[in-house]
């Protein structure tokens, strides 16, 4: 998971793909809550549950406060199956859930003094709530989840959200960097063990910032995630199809509404689900 050679298998695997064609055999898509196929929550929910006992019931306990105030970006397969999903909470009046979670234990720590250290303005933020990929698709699971980062970077950007936060596995966090795409320590907070899994951390990033410092660090990291040239399997929304609709945009992203923290399930099982042995040739950093 964290051997170096992981970039390298990425700019193998990505850097002779063709550009995006009509006939790609996935697409990306965004929705608001209230407007969300079923079969997206269903798969967000399978995902969950097979590595971590989430029931349904859970996930609505955790994110229903939140619900007003959620996006989701998904990945559906030319024969109608659902095979990625990524929960954004966006800015409202319940804030930022991993801010909320930071105050509780284990790390126990004032969120709001946390996020004037970072810099965090919460009524321009994201927050990653989970990422699931079926682990049925082998190495189109890497294709699939470079799709969902995709979508989260161009969707903050298209949003006017420049800030990410999440809470997330450390293997994770180190296969991001891997790309480019380097979080930051919430101040105040470490890797803990939370929600079954152990060393997840409280992250954030400055959108404008982490795209500069890939693009420098890592061009190819950059042309291939970032700016999605290297997804010619995926159909890529258009700007447009990133924003959520007026009704839900007026709940989540208009200033009158903006006033302002849960986890991120990005632990390393969710990076093993990704990363196969028959991935290896393919994309294995995601």
């Amino acid at each position: 998971m964290s051997d170096p050679t992981t970039a390298g298998a990425v700019a193998r695997g990505l850097g002779n793909l063709e550009p995006l064609m009509t006939s790609a055999p996935y697409r990306l898509e965004f929705s608001s809550a209230a407007t969300c196929d079923e079969d997206v929550r269903r798969c967000e929910h399978e995902v969950l549950a097979h590595w971590y006992g989430d029931t349904r019931e859970l996930l609505d306990s955790a994110y229903g406060p939140y619900e007003e105030q959620t996006g989701f970006l998904s990945v559906t397969r030319d024969d109608g199956r659902v095979v990625g999903a990524c929960r954004i909470i966006g800015p409202g009046p319940r804030g930022m859930k991993t801010l909320a979670d930071i105050a509780e234990p284990p790390w126990e720590v004032d969120a709001g003094e946390a996020a004037v250290a970072a810099g965090i303005d919460p009524s321009r933020c994201w927050d990653i709530a989970t990422v699931a990929v079926r682990r049925e698709l082998g190495a189109a699971g890497g294709i699939v989840a470079g799709a969902l980062y995709y979508g989260m970077i161009r969707g903050t950007q298209v949003n006017r959200c420049p800030w990410l936060i999440a809470v997330i596995d450390r293997r994770a966090r180190s296969l991001l960097a891997m790309l480019g795409l380097v979080l930051h320590a919430i101040p105040g907070t470490g890797p803990e063990l939370y929600m079954g899994s152990t060393a997840c951390a409280p992250v954030y990033c400055h959108i404008p910032d982490l795209v500069r410092h890939q693009q420098g660090t890592n061009p190819e990291g950059h042309r291939l995630v970032t700016q999605g040239r290297g997804l010619s399997d995926v159909l890529l929304p258009p700007d447009a199809a990133l924003r959520l609709s007026t009704a839900s945009r007026s709940a989540l992203l208009t200033p009158a509404a903006l006033r302002g923290g849960h986890h991120v399930d990005v632990r390393a099982e969710d990076v093993d689900l990704l990363v196969t042995d028959a991935a290896a040739d393919a994309i294995t950093w995601l």
